[in-house]
């Protein structure tokens, strides 16, 4: 039991997590398409020439 006045004072700590998942996927699934746009556009490069 907690003596009056003193401590620790229950209820007052307040935990509080910072949650950046959502910035994390859209920055690697953009990095994903980006690298996937310049595949493309290689690909395409390459079977011009071939062809």
């Amino acid at each position: 039991m907690t003596p009056k006045g003193g401590l620790p004072q229950p209820g007052e700590t307040q935990v509080i997590f910072n949650n950046p998942h959502l910035g994390y996927a859209m920055t690697w699934y953009g990095l994903a398409a980006g690298a996937l746009g310049v595949f493309v556009v290689f690909a395409f490069g390459r079977l011009r020439r071939s062809g």
